[in-house]
């Protein structure tokens, strides 16, 4: 023990210290201070042994270590660090120069002293912490481009040397300048954000796609390089739009300098380069038919821009070129149509529209459908197709439309829209075959397609159209009567079809100026007259043409006739000829006549000596008439007038009674025809007018071309306006052969009075001046009445005439329009004498007193006129106006009166028209009074008229302007109450109601709003009231509403500061707006618009007193015994402001507690601008957009929008996740999320079945998608109903227009590319009033309405398509309302201008919309009678359409109209949906078939599939051809003219569907065998392919093989060899096999078996079948039975790609051998030629027939 306490104090007193650095060895073996009698050092090799007692070897350590040198390592920021280190190495070698520097990356390593280390650590930081530091926050696109381009290094250098200090730069998220003063980080900053930019340019119009776009980029890039051709100075970047748009930008980043001469390159292309279209209204849309005269008329200069008018979507005109020349010609326009005078004048008389319909129509007839010809689907290929072309650009681009989407196997005729520039809507191309003869198929193309043109006139409803004679021509190369027999033909056929429809007009078009053109229109012309009628019935109505002969009556009675034909059919007493007495047998008329006349008068003419300007006379040979005269023009129009003269004057003297003269020199005498023409008439017209006219009673000039009579034509109307056009237009009227009667006084002479032929003709006259179109409007009445006479006849002129005749007489006078009447002139003396006395009586009477109308004098009376312009005249005149005075003042005055026409309209100016009305009264200051049970009992009243079936046309109802009687009554009916989200000054009202205070009209916001809209004026009226009689608080203050409002009264409440609950502001405010409600019944006004007064800086109102006060006066005026006429009252609340949900839920709040009291409704409705909008998407889904809160939803499934990272930030994640509590939130963290993705977690407490987490990530084409998962996401889960926030358009930031755009596009397509059968209603539930007028603004341009419709149930039953709709059509008498109006005003002018204002107010809210026949199919009788009921209690008057074919047009006030529109818009769809899907259906289990003309069963398409199967054949059933056909279901068959075939019906089975050839199955039936018929189509088809080789034989019967089993297994190995070689397909053959009555069975049951292979196989064991079918009729594969009767399979056999095949093969060789599995799907005998083909898998066989032969 002694001695481990010894040792024990040895350790405690002793230290042991091992030295083993080199330095500290080296300094104890020279210092030999260290040794002392306490301690001793021990050396050893490599280390030293300090011993000694504990303290003093401590002393000693310490000076060892602190006799070391030491090392310190500090980190530092690089850049940073060189902004001090010359500070910091001035310093450290100034006061510590034994302490080394080394620098390092971001390091700092100081050696030496340790005391000296640690204070140089310290000077560092010190140094350091004077750095100054600057974020400078840029995009992070711009941070890419510093990152990416030498910048940093440039901008480092520049600051070096441009600033005082030193300026470092570092990039991260964002750029960080670092110096030491904070003014350099100033300047640093500035000039980086000067230099550097990022712009983005949003690409217009065609730039925006390609091939503008790759233009583009071409540009941009160029310019791109160019600008870093020696750094990097700029980039470029296309941002596409989102999915489904047409948008592109392009982000520029870079210096600012070459940004921006960037954006000058994109603009420059995007104004001078990009083609635009602007549409430019018309102020007219009439004008739209007539847009290319205009032009003309203004004298628009040609440019660069295209003007083309449309008639889409409604009549505008589309200007199209460069953005800066559409937006100047755009301005050019509009200000020069705003110039122009436009009226309308109308012609009432007899004949008027048959005139200028006809005579008097100067330019070519227009007509609906043109006809032209085409090969190979070219335009240019015929000569008419080449004219086309040359109407412009618009042509050939529609035909190269077309085009590519025709067929000729869909259609004989393609259609295209035709041009405005041409007087047509359609050309019907015919796709046409050069000739190939009479029984060749050119002809039968041109028949088919012929015929295919006039049937689509009338399923079309066109009423004209023209055809050209098509086939001659060096294209087609028809012989001319052949092209014209063929059409001819099919005008014939469809004249005897049943009905022509609306088709009333066929023109037949032939050229002038060819060698045929006059062959041609002789031979059409017989071929249409001789097929005029049938059987003794006309099929046509007239038959006229362009050469119909001319008659002008001329002096002394002669009848000039201008008539197209041939002079040698002539039988006049005298005959023209026209010769130059030298080259008698020319070509032309003179070698006609002679060789007509004979060698005789040849003979004579060959001798003659004629003068100039003699006629020579000879006899007529054998010409049948009674001489000859001919004469020598000489080229010469003055000799030619001359020779007409003595032409004339020879037939009178030699007493001829008629003469023939031909075209003097105008054929081979080559003078222009005009001018012949012009002298012929010129010499006829002298002659005859000049001298008595005894003999002579006819001339008639015959020409034998065309364009000489067209010639003649136009000067003979130009010459003689009366000139008439005898047509063959009036039918002959054939009686049976009788005598007539002895004596006419019983004819019945009444029936050629007409009733009324009266026609009207309007025309919409535009001009540059209102002179320029009166001048028109006269001179177009003067050429009507020109042409208008009166003729009196006699008793004596029809003496003689049966009462055949007489009726005949009458038919021809309707026929051409004329006016009968008994002649009254002898009791119309007595008339005018007996209206001489009332006249002197009148005319006395105003020489002593003002006569007023009696309705003025009515009107005056009631509405206190008097008395309002008595004390006018009091306050205006110098001088009292005396009562004599003031009646005199009152008949100055203007009074008219307006019928405004129109369903709807009488209850319109009644509600919310009454507004309007007023307003019209305080802006032009007249007075207007509505008249009540106005009696016309001449007038007729007429339906509204609306030129176009497009919704957004507003065309009004028409007007007309009477005087009636005043008889008047006021209706009482309750107030509706009105939420209005938008600014006080914006409502159309007749009261705003506003705070004042201290009667300053400024100290508001709402004063101040209404000043700067209103102007000065509202400033002036508001201070002379103020100044007359200052309010106290709770007075109103009244002014008249100026102009620029709308509205007639402002009502001024003075206001008081908020103090208190029970102050004197509440009473002041609760005061005034009683006082409002008061007034506004007192005056008879009928709205008022107020706002919530008080909340504000200025008042100082708690919000909810406010409301009170306001909600709390509006519930007593709705308790008080009468509202008057008030009808309206709006409450308006401003949106944008932090608390305007809040004000409208308690303005909601109050409102709908107050509609009713006690059980008794005190206020009619309670309406907002956020009620709920509810539409029906695809599949019946229920699209609702409601404004709330989604917390409060109870649907199945609700969305939260988050971002998966800040769950707990206000908005709506915020919310849903405080509901569900904290497992949802929990799930949320832990989750791991795919861009895109929708994640499902369970509700917590929420109140549904779960909740779909997803995030937007403020992009609208991932929203759009993450909608679609959504309602995917519904329907797998079974949800009914799932609620959505507006994703990202909250606390997400994104623009909520963007986003109500990408959510309801996802909905729309979500809904309508899958059918959807759990989910059916879908709620958009939003939060802000900004996000739901967003959404509700996006809706209605994705609906055609929003209005609210009661859902449609399902119906179950079969929808028929056969619902009468001539319910719904309303009668005019029922529907027809009349608002008549008197207006009273101190000038026309003010009367005229209230009137048309009041016009356009009605014309604003009146719309139609035509129903097509496919907006109608579908719906049930039971729908028909909702929307009959419907259309009867809004006022509408709904009548079928006539222009659309089975369709329905509806007309009235356009809210009102919209509501029927949506009903028939969503039931409509339901309906068709509902019965597409159980076509579908059916279809796929049962298939009606129709036996073609070549044999083979053809399906019936999905329509008449369903309308067999349900019995519903009424109306026939179309095939896939589209040709109808009658049905007779009992003996299964369907007709056609005649044109029998054959039904069947076959009902697949649940996992196989039948090949159309075979016969029904049953379910159990696995395998059927049917003997063939040899008269069927099928027989013969089988019998003729094993005749063709094996004709030795004969055949005793076929039969058809049906295997269920057999053939589903061949079916699917037809698709995988299909499949597998693509285009190569499975390469399917009819082929031959032999075979035994032993065999047979076992085939027809299981199939071909390859095991049972020959032993002598050449080419592989596997099945063998021949192409011919004597090979597989060799004995030894069919071998002969005991009656010697063979067999043999005709077989389906997929032989797809094949080989050459060898012996021994028992699979197809490998195609390729890298590719062992992929191997031949056959083998063959030879490969050029196959006669043999072997296949080794048994279901690539299938036995379709048997035959048994001998």
């Amino acid at each position: 023990m002694q001695v481990d306490r010894v040792f024990t104090n040895l350790n405690e007193s002793y230290l042991c210290y091992h030295v083993v650095e080199r330095k500290q060895i080296k300094m104890l073996q020279q210092d030999q201070s260290f040794v002392t009698d306490d301690i001793k050092v021990y050396t050893e090799i490599g280390y030293s042994v300090i011993v000694g007692e504990a303290e003093a070897v401590r002393e000693r350590i310490a000076i060892l270590e602190k006799s070391l040198p030491t090392w310190k390592e500090l980190p530092v920021v690089e850049k940073k660090f060189k902004l001090v280190e010359e500070e910091f190495r001035r310093e450290m070698s100034a006061q510590y120069p034994e302490v080394k520097i080394h620098i390092g990356n971001n390091m700092i390593i100081l050696e030496g002293p340790d005391r000296e280390v640690q204070a140089g650590a310290t000077k560092v930081d010190e140094l350091m912490k004077k750095v100054l530091e600057k974020r400078v926050k840029l995009p992070e696109h711009l941070i890419s481009f510093i990152k990416t381009s030498s910048t940093i290094s440039k901008y480092q250098n520049r600051f070096q040397q441009s600033l005082r200090n030193p300026v470092s730069l570092e990039v991260g998220s964002d750029l960080v300048l670092s110096s030491l003063s904070s003014g350099a980080l100033d300047e640093a900053s500035a000039a980086v954000e000067r230099d550097l930019s990022v712009d983005t340019v949003k690409l217009e119009g065609a730039a925006a796609v390609p091939p503008d776009l790759d233009r583009v980029k071409d540009i941009l890039n160029k310019a791109k390089n160019e600008a870093n051709c020696q750094e990097f100075r700029v980039d470029v970047s296309f941002i596409p739009g989102a999915s489904g748009t047409a948008e592109t930008k392009v982000r520029l980043v870079g210096y600012t300098e070459n940004v921006n001469k960037l954006k000058e390159v994109l603009h420059d292309y995007q104004m001078n380069q990009v083609g635009i279209q602007e549409v430019l209204n018309l102020p007219h849309p009439e004008l739209v038919q007539c847009f290319d005269k205009i032009i003309d008329l203004i004298g628009m200069k040609q440019t660069k821009v295209t003007i083309k008018t449309s008639p889409f979507p409604y009549p505008c005109v589309l200007v199209s070129g460069p953005r800066c020349l559409v937006n100047k010609v755009q301005t050019d326009l509009n200000a020069t149509l705003a110039s122009l005078t436009l009226e309308m004048l109308v012609l009432d008389g007899p004949g008027v529209q048959w005139y200028f319909q006809r005579k008097g129509k100067e330019s070519k007839q227009e007509v609906n459908v043109l006809v032209a010809p085409m090969i190979n689907k070219k335009l240019t290929s015929t000569k008419i197709g080449k004219c086309l072309k040359e109407v412009g650009s618009a042509m050939e681009k529609n035909f190269d439309q077309m085009a590519k989407k025709w067929s000729l196997s869909s259609d004989y005729v393609m259609q295209v829209d035709a041009p405005p520039s041409l007087g047509c809507s359609k050309i019907f191309f015919i796709e046409c075959l050069p000739w190939d003869g009479v029984r060749g198929k050119s002809k039968q193309a041109l028949r088919n397609g012929l015929k295919r043109c006039l049937d689509l006139c009338v399923q079309q409803g066109w009423s004209s159209v023209a055809l050209p004679v098509i086939g001659p021509g060096v294209a087609l190369k028809y012989p001319l009567r052949e092209a014209i027999e063929v059409l001819t033909e099919n005008i014939h056929q469809f004249g005897l079809s049943a009905s022509s429809g609306s088709l009333s007009t066929i023109h037949v078009v032939i050229k002038p100026g060819y060698p045929d053109s006059e062959e041609s229109y002789h031979d059409v012309y017989r071929h249409l007259s001789l097929n005029m009628n049938q059987g003794g019935q006309a099929i046509f109505r007239p038959l006229t043409s362009d050469l119909d002969d001319v008659t002008i009556m001329l002096g002394g009675g002669v009848k000039l006739q201008l008539v197209f034909g041939d002079i040698t059919n002539e039988t006049t007493d005298a005959i023209v000829n026209t010769t130059d007495f030298v080259n008698i047998q020319n070509d032309g008329v003179c070698k006609d006549i002679l060789t007509v006349a004979g060698p005789q008068v040849e003979a004579q003419l060959k001798n003659a000596k004629v003068n100039r300007g003699e006629v020579f006379k000879t006899q007529p040979g054998s010409f049948p008439c009674k001489a000859i005269l001919h004469v020598c023009g000489e080229k010469d129009t003055g000799v030619i007038k001359q020779l007409v003269c003595r032409i004339i004057q020879l037939c009178e003297s030699s007493g001829y009674k008629s003469v023939a003269i031909p075209a003097i020199c105008a054929g081979t005498g080559g003078l222009d025809p005009v001018q012949v023409a012009h002298a012929i008439l010129r010499g006829a017209n002298t002659t005859t007018s000049s001298s008595p006219i005894q003999c002579l009673t006819e001339i008639r000039l015959v020409l034998i071309k065309i364009d000489v009579f067209l010639a003649f034509k136009k000067q003979a109307i130009h010459m003689f306006p009366r000139a008439v056009i005898n047509t063959a237009s009036v039918p002959q009227v054939t009686h049976a052969t009788q005598h007539p009667p002895p004596l006419v006084m019983n004819v019945d002479l009444s029936v050629l009075r007409t009733t009324s032929t009266i026609q009207q003709c309007h025309f919409l006259i535009v001009g540059l001046c209102r002179k320029d179109v009166e001048n028109a409007m006269a001179k177009l009445k003067d050429l009507y009445q020109d042409q208008c006479c009166t003729q009196t006849l006699k008793k004596e002129d029809l003496a003689g005439f049966t009462q055949d005749k007489i009726n005949s007489l009458k038919q021809l006078m309707e026929i051409l329009g004329l006016y009968v009447e008994e002649d009254q002139s002898s009791q119309g003396r007595e008339v005018q004498s007996g209206a001489k006395k009332p006249d002197e009586l009148v005319k006395k009477v105003l020489e002593k007193r003002v006569k007023l109308p009696t309705d003025l004098l009515s009107f005056i009376r009631s509405s206190g006129a008097i008395s309002k312009y008595q004390a006018h005249f009091q306050r205006s005149l110098r001088n009292p106006v005396s009562l004599e005075a003031l009646t005199s003042a009152l008949a100055s005055l203007t009074s008219q009166t307006l019928v405004l026409d129109g369903p709807g309209g009488q209850r319109y100016f009644r509600t919310e028209g009454k507004v309007s009305k007023e307003l019209v009264e305080s802006s032009w200051n007249v007075l207007i009074r509505e008249q009540q049970g106005a009696y016309y009992p001449d007038v007729k009243t007429k339906s509204p008229s609306f030129s176009s079936p497009i919704p957004s046309i507003k065309p009004g109802p028409s007007f007309t302007t009477w005087c009636s009687n005043p008889v008047g009554s006021t209706a009482v009916n309750k107030t509706s109450l009105e939420i209005k989200l938008g600014s006080l000054e914006d409502e159309q009202v007749n009261v705003l109601v506003v705070p004042m205070i201290k009667r300053q009209l400024t100290f508001t916001k709402i004063g101040q709003c209404l000043l700067s809209k209103a102007g000065n004026r509202i400033k002036v009226h508001f201070a002379l009231m103020a100044s007359k009689c200052p309010p106290r608080p709770g007075d109103v203050l009244q002014i008249d509403g100026p102009p620029s409002l709308g509205c007639s009264k402002i009502f001024f409440i003075e206001c008081l500061p908020w103090d208190g609950v029970r102050g004197k502001s509440v009473e002041a405010l609760n005061n005034g707006l009683k006082r409002c409600l008061e007034l506004c019944v007192q005056q008879g006004l009928s709205s008022v618009a107020f706002p919530v007064i008080g909340p504000g800086i200025i008042l100082k109102y708690p919000l909810r007193e406010a409301i009170e006060v306001l909600t709390e006066n509006i519930r007593q005026f709705g308790l008080s015994a009468s509202s008057g006429s008030l009808s309206t009252i709006h409450v308006v609340i401003k949106p944008g402001y932090p608390d305007s949900e809040e004000c409208y839920h308690d303005v909601y709040r109050h409102l709908s507690m107050n509609m009713n009291q006690r059980g008794q409704a005190i206020f009619r409705s309670l309406t907002t601008d956020l009620d709920d909008i509810t539409i029906t998407v695809g599949g019946g889904i229920k699209l609702q957009v409601v404004f709330g809160d989604i917390t409060n939803e109870t649907t199945d499934a609700v969305v939260n929008t988050t971002d998966f990272v800040h769950f707990q930030r206000d908005g709506v994640c915020k919310d849903i996740l405080t509901k569900a509590g904290p497992q949802v939130e929990a799930i949320l963290k832990s989750t791991k999320v795919k861009q895109g993705a929708v994640v499902r977690t369970p509700p917590g407490l929420f109140p549904c079945e779960a909740i779909l987490h997803v995030c937007g990530k403020k992009n609208a084409g991932i929203i759009e998608q993450l909608v679609c998962r959504i309602i995917q996401d519904c329907e797998t889960f079974g949800y009914k109903s799932v609620a959505i926030p507006a994703i990202c358009a909250g606390a997400g930031g994104l623009d909520c227009n963007v986003v109500a755009h990408a959510i309801l596009r996802g909905i729309k397509t979500a809904t309508s590319s899958t059918p959807l059968y759990c989910l059916s209603n879908i709620r958009l539930v939003l939060i802000k009033i900004k996000v739901f007028l967003a959404f509700k603004h996006q809706m209605m341009q994705m609906s055609e309405s929003i209005l609210q419709l009661p859902h449609v149930p399902q119906q179950e039953s079969p929808v028929s398509i056969n619902a009468d709709q001539s319910i719904v059509c309303t009668s005019s008498e029922n529907q027809q309302q009349r608002s008549t109006f008197m207006f009273l005003g101190l000038c026309k002018k003010n009367v005229d201008n209230a009137m048309t204002k009041l016009r356009n107010l009605y014309e604003t809210q009146c719309s139609t919309e035509t129903f097509t026949k496919e907006d109608l199919e579908g719906l049930t009788q039971d729908d028909m009678n909702n929307v009959k009921q419907l259309v009867e209690s809004l006022d509408l008057n709904m009548e079928e359409d006539q222009f659309e074919l089975d369709g329905l047009t509806v007309t009235g006030l356009k809210d009102r109209v919209n509501q029927v529109m949506q009903m028939i818009h969503t039931i409509g769809p339901l309906r068709r949906e509902t019965r597409a899907r159980e076509e579908e259906d059916l279809y796929t289990r049962v298939a009606w078939c129709i036996l073609g003309p070549n044999g083979n069963w053809e399906r019936l398409p999905r329509t008449a599939n369903h309308n067999l199967e349900s019995c519903d054949v009424m109306g026939g059933i179309a095939d896939a051809k589209g040709i109808l056909w009658s049905v007779d279901l009992q003996r299964m068959e369907a007709q056609r003219h005649g044109q029998k075939a054959k039904l069947k019906r076959l009902e697949n089975l649940p996992d196989f569907t039948l090949p159309l050839y075979w016969d029904n199955m049953a379910a159990g039936e696995g395998i059927k065998v049917v003997e063939l018929q040899p008269s069927s189509a099928e027989y013969q088809t089988v019998k003729e392919a094993f005749k063709r080789t094996a004709t030795a034989k004969t055949i005793i019967k076929i039969e058809r093989l049906q295997n269920v089993h057999l053939r589903r297994a061949y079916e699917v190995q037809k698709k995988y060899i299909a499949d597998k070689n693509g285009q190569g397909g499975a390469g399917e053959k009819l082929l031959y096999h032999g075979t035994t009555q032993d065999n047979c069975d076992s085939i027809m049951k299981t199939g071909f078996n390859r095991s049972f292979a020959g032993k002598n196989a050449s080419f592989g064991q596997g099945s063998y079948f021949a192409v011919d079918a004597n090979y597989s009729a060799h004995t030894t594969y069919s071998r002969p039975a005991v009656d010697g009767s063979q067999l043999m399979f005709v077989a389906r056999v997929l032989t797809g790609i094949y080989t050459w095949g060898f012996k021994g093969m028992k699979v197809p060789p490998p195609r390729n051998n890298q590719q062992p599995h992929n191997r031949y799907d056959s083998v063959v005998d030879k490969l050029d030629n196959p006669g043999m083909y072997v296949v080794f898998h048994d279901n690539q066989a299938y036995p379709d027939y048997l035959i048994t032969f001998k």
